[in-house]
């Protein structure tokens, strides 16, 4: 039996027991000091499992770092682009309905 298996049911044990020792309705102070605890060991158990190589390494952290699909120049690039387009539209919009209030009412000039 391996280090990990064995750690794991000690805390398999350990939970167990707890569960049936008392059933709490409110969060007290010994209650949250039993789920620090059993943080605790988790982080333990994966840091264990981790070491060993069985288990918790997923495909990405054997190759090492995932590579962005999408670069820091490209999203600049995409979102400079989205602003440009909203202010031109912003500006063709304000042009038009300037042109359309200047055509409804039209200035009388009476100097000529």
């Amino acid at each position: 039996m391996s280090r990990t298996t064995a750690y794991v049911q000690t805390l398999k044990l350990k939970t167990n027991n707890k569960k049936h020792e008392k059933n709490y309705t409110t969060l007290s102070f010994s209650c949250a000091e039993e789920k620090i605890e059993q943080i605790k060991m988790m982080r333990d158990l994966i840091r264990l499992k981790e070491k060993s190589g069985d288990g918790c390494s997923s495909a990405f952290q054997k190759i090492g770092k995932k590579k962005n699909l999408i670069s820091d120049t490209v999203m600049s690039a995409v979102f400079v682009t989205s602003f440009v387009l909203i202010v031109a539209m912003a500006l063709y919009s304000f042009r038009t309905l300037y042109l359309a209030i200047q055509k409804k009412f039209p200035s009388q000039h009476t100097e000529l």
